[in-house]
């Protein structure tokens, strides 16, 4: 789950793996409340990218 203090509209959501592979997409994203399931993944750091065409947001995660 990600929180913003704004709503977000129309917005992407990119997660890549340390070494810069996409793993992970969404489109068209709104609200301020993002949840997405991620236990497809193995277990390592990533890397989140979610940008509304104005505002870009990265925060690395790990998977255990």
């Amino acid at each position: 789950n990600l929180s913003f203090e704004n709503n977000l509209e129309n917005a992407n959501l990119k997660i890549a793996s340390i070494l810069g592979q996409t793993v992970f997409e969404k489109q068209n994203l709104s609200g301020d409340n993002l949840s997405f399931n991620v236990s497809d993944l193995t277990k390592g750091i990533y890397i989140i990218q979610v940008s509304d065409g104005v505002l870009v947001f990265n925060t690395k995660f790990v998977k255990e």
